[in-house]
């Protein structure tokens, strides 16, 4: 099975048993408040993100 199908039928199945709950920009304010992107921390400290070896 190709991996794009295997992601499509998980990412359907997944919504099957969890529905699907869109998050808003309300509820997205908290997280934003407390977390940044890997490319917003590298950018803020003048550094190159790169992939982990372990």
């Amino acid at each position: 099975m190709p991996e794009t199908d295997l992601k499509r039928r998980l990412a359907k199945r997944f919504r099957e048993v969890n529905d699907d709950h869109p998050l808003t920009d309300a509820d997205n304010a908290p997280v934003s408040t407390q977390f940044v992107t890997l490319e917003g921390l590298c950018a803020a400290r003048a550094v190159t993100p790169t992939r982990s070896a372990g």
